[in-house]
């Protein structure tokens, strides 16, 4: 502020109101507004004023047990009307065995909204990849695609020649348009997704690197559910061997509208489990489905839905020896 000029409600409004959803500390502001020690009193009890009050167009709340640390509300407006832009749907198709035309059927049975957070964990190598690659195949036509991740491009922000081959391999898709130019857009990103992520777009996050702190998953899938708005966001989480979710745990698990997992199914196959369906014509939860991944890691094929082996429970092997009525996979065809 300018020297022996009062600060006045409105001006510490319009200032307050560029931190929304940030925490400031009283030096901070104090600093920015250019307030001397001697008024700090007086500024402190302008701020107590705004907590209390919550009229002036913007609400803040202090932090902790001690005053000094401060929040700044985001605004939030009233819904008052059940009217909205676009209440159908997104036609989103999920991956499907290219050869045999055989499929999870989830198109069937789930409702994928706008600003929906689809979540695919699975172990290391365990066709997560292709999921994404898959679903991007599927959907790039129909809506615009960004994909971003850390293994997609190389430090010198060149195009890693493995994932290059392995889409090349997919002929069957055509990945650029008449200008010769991809059908969708590629960010080697490997933190700040929520920063990245465009809304009104399918975004695919393969994957959120994170190594320690996991229960910051829910934080940063609740930030990129926010920031995809109108969009969808598809994140794929590495999950440890025989773990039921991804890194995260249920942390992710809560923020996300549908999760499913995907573990070994004997010694070649993959097995799909629905760990969460918020919106769905039928019974989702618990759901599994078996399939192959075949062509160098491009293709599914043979999805079909599978149940636990009932003599087995699930195991593989009886107190007989192996399981012959699963084939030691603890799971059959339904």
């Amino acid at each position: 502020m300018i020297e022996n000029k009062k600060l006045t409600t409105t001006e510490l409004v319009d200032y307050l109101g560029s931190f929304q959803g940030q925490t400031l500390t009283i030096k901070e502001m104090m600093g920015d507004l250019q307030i001397k020690e001697e008024q700090q009193r007086a500024f402190r009890m302008m701020l107590s004023r705004l907590c209390a009050d919550g009229t002036k167009g913007i609400k803040i709340k202090t932090i902790g047990s001690k005053s000094g640390l401060y929040k700044i509300l985001t605004n939030i407006t009233p819904i008052n009307t059940l009217v909205i832009p676009n209440s159908k749907p997104i036609d989103i198709t999920f991956p499907y065995g290219i050869d045999d035309v055989s499929g999870f059927g989830f198109e069937q049975i789930l409702e994928v909204d706008e600003g929906d957070v689809l979540v695919i964990a699975g172990d290391s190598n365990s066709a997560k990849t292709a999921w994404v690659i898959n679903m991007l195949a599927a959907n790039m036509d129909k809506f615009p695609c960004v994909l971003m991740g850390n293994e997609y491009a190389r430090i010198d922000n060149q195009l890693s020649p493995k994932f290059v081959r392995r889409m090349k391999r997919m002929d069957w898709v055509n990945w650029e348009n008449e200008a010769g130019q991809l059908k969708f857009i590629i960010l080697p990103v490997n933190e700040d997704y929520e920063d990245w992520v465009q809304p009104g777009k399918i975004n695919f996050i393969d994957w959120i690197d994170i190594e320690e702190n996991l229960w910051l998953i829910g934080r940063i899938i609740k930030r990129i559910k926010h920031a995809v708005g109108n969009g969808v966001a598809i994140i794929v989480l590495q999950k440890g061997r025989g773990q039921i979710l991804g890194r995260g745990r249920d942390w992710g698990l809560q923020m996300a509208d549908f999760y499913v997992a995907i573990d070994p199914l004997g010694q070649y196959q993959r097995r799909l489990t629905v760990q969460k369906a918020k919106a769905t014509k039928g019974y989702l939860d618990g759901r599994m489905w078996g399939f192959d991944i075949i062509d160098f890691g491009t293709k599914f094929h043979n999805i079909r839905e599978i149940k636990k082996c009932s003599h087995c429970y699930g195991k593989g092997y009886t107190t007989r020896g192996d399981c012959e009525e699963c084939n030691k996979t603890g799971y059959v065809d339904v």
